[in-house]
């Protein structure tokens, strides 16, 4: 027997065969291979991590910074509005100036006719007026008491000269601080541009987790009849969703309560601890329950404001949908909770992708500024698909009620 392993052996040597191996070396070898990747998957899966929440950390800057630049942008779109009307008042100031400054010249330039042509006639003439010489006397009497006046209204008119010529002033000044407020908004408004577009970079990084979820969501749009079916769908959509860990919660969300108040469609009482905060800088018309020009009820509020405006989140929430809808060119959804929803139209430009999450006062989109006429975003509040007045938890702040 060992002569004939012998044999193998040399046969082996001489003409290059492979000796066998034994078959538990192949299983530490291979056992060795996958501890070694292991080790490397590991390492890799704690090098991704850090990287992740780096870049969550950053996100989370940018959007804390976004939110400042979006505070700025609205303190300067007010001081402009504040402007704007003081520029209009001052300008009615104008108007009755000018109107009283005529009727006195019009009075002074005939009490001044009347007295340059007494002043014009010879001593002689009065010898041969027709009127009584005690007439005479009478007149002449009669416009020198009548001299102290007109010194005093022309110091009055003087007076109001000079008060136009402030207001004048007033307006320049105005003016010009117009065109300072709409340069700080315009920087503010490419600060934010800047930031968002940072935002976008590092959300793009994990867009793919998301691809699912907004294909979900488009064949929603497509298969939607109205608007409460969407929102039922993507409140469905989002229930599957988050056993794939596309919509990832906060563990501390269960402390966040929602109290809600008044009526929803249905007459039911709701309650509500917070307030909603406007989107956008402006002038809204409280719409809810109104008749439109179909004999349609509107469900929501008008908001006028300016071209190019930032609008924010009203609300800490996650965009559920972006995109156009049953003929809505840019419809924009906020999950605020639960089947709890922000329903935007009217905005330009979309800034945060489907499925990210927002914070209150973060900018998420802007208003047309394709011409300087006022813009109008359409707002709706609705629960379970169902639209609810949203008057009593919006904040007016600097916004005019109007209707």
């Amino acid at each position: 027997m060992a002569k004939i392993a012998l044999f193998i052996f040399f046969i082996s040597i001489t003409f290059g065969i492979p000796f066998p191996t034994p078959l538990h070396a192949d299983k530490t070898r291979l056992l060795g291979d996958v501890e070694k990747h292991l080790e490397k998957t590991r390492n890799k899966s704690i090098l991704l991590n850090k990287t992740v929440k780096k870049l969550n950390k950053e996100l989370g800057n940018l959007r804390i910074r976004s939110i400042l630049a979006a505070k700025k942008e609205r303190q300067h779109a007010v001081k402009l509005v504040n402007y704007e009307k003081n520029i209009e008042h001052l300008n009615r100031i104008v108007i009755v100036k000018n109107k009283f400054l005529i009727s006195k010249k019009k009075q002074f330039n005939n009490l001044i006719g009347f007295i340059q042509r007494v002043a014009l006639q010879p001593p002689i003439a009065l010898l041969l007026s027709p009127s009584t010489p005690s007439d005479t006397v009478r007149s002449a009497l009669l416009i020198r008491s009548i001299l102290p006046d007109v010194e005093k209204h022309s110091q009055d008119l003087k007076v109001e000269i000079d008060s136009l010529l402030e207001t004048r002033s007033a307006i320049i000044k105005a003016k010009n601080n117009i065109k300072l407020q709409k340069k700080r908004l315009e920087q503010q408004r490419l600060n934010i541009k800047k930031l968002t577009s940072q935002k976008i970079k590092i959300m793009q990084i994990n867009q793919n987790k998301h691809e699912l979820l907004i294909k979900k969501i488009g064949n929603l749009s497509n298969e939607a009849k109205n608007l409460r079916q969407l929102l039922v769908g993507l409140g469905a959509n989002k229930k599957k969703a988050s056993n794939k860990n596309i919509f990832r919660t906060n563990k501390a969300k269960g402390n966040e309560k929602v109290h809600w108040s008044g009526e929803d469609s249905s007459g039911r009482k709701l309650t509500d601890s917070y307030h909603l905060g406007l989107p956008v800088i402006g002038t809204f018309e409280v719409t809810y329950g109104k008749t439109n020009s179909n004999n349609g009820h509107l469900r929501g509020l008008s908001i006028k404001t300016k071209p190019g405006t930032t609008v924010i989140s009203p609300r800490k929430g996650r965009v559920v949908f972006a995109g156009p809808f049953k003929g809505l060119e840019k419809l924009l959804i906020l999950e605020v909770r639960n089947n709890i929803h922000i329903l935007l139209v009217g905005l330009e430009s979309i800034y945060i992708p489907v499925g990210q999450k927002v914070l209150k006062g973060e900018p998420i989109g802007k208003v047309s500024s394709t011409d300087m006429n006022d813009k109008i975003l359409y707002l709706e509040l609705r629960k379970n698909g169902e639209p609810i007045n949203p008057l009593p938890w919006l904040t007016a702040g600097n916004y005019r009620k109007r209707g």
